[in-house]
């Protein structure tokens, strides 16, 4: 049997974690956000196992709050990291882009119609 206290702290120490995880994965801190893993892991689970073990339903009414609010905090960070993996998959997709043949300097004209210098460069460098 677990107490309200004994529960509440460990929800609490999670939610900690947690910010501390939000604030890292906010600073693109990526390398501080791997190394919370496995205490995240650790803190989930002994809430898990705390709140599994309550017998009262009175103290699962007490400790709502904290799980509504540990519940929003788990849903900010999972999309925090999805933000974090896409902007890491654009940045590649970009990354990718400038490193092959696609990345061709080019303008605009009155028009709108897009011209690439690289032929420009190209036979600029034949007359050289």
């Amino acid at each position: 049997m677990t107490t309200l206290a004994n529960c509440s702290a460990k929800i609490i120490a999670l939610i900690h974690i947690l910010r501390d995880e939000a604030k890292f994965l906010r600073s693109g801190k990526l390398a501080n956000v791997a190394g919370v893993i496995e205490t995240k892991t650790k803190a989930m689970r002994d809430v898990e196992n705390a709140i599994s073990t309550v017998d009262s339903p009175e103290t699962l009414v007490q400790l709502r709050s904290h799980l509504v609010a540990l519940d929003k905090m788990g849903k900010e960070n999972s999309r925090l990291l999805q933000s974090v993996l896409a902007g890491a998959r654009a940045a590649r997709a970009r990354i990718d882009i400038l490193s092959s043949q696609e990345a061709q300097v080019g303008t605009y004209d009155v028009r709108g119609r897009k011209h690439r210098l690289s032929g420009i460069v190209k036979s600029s460098n034949k007359l050289v």
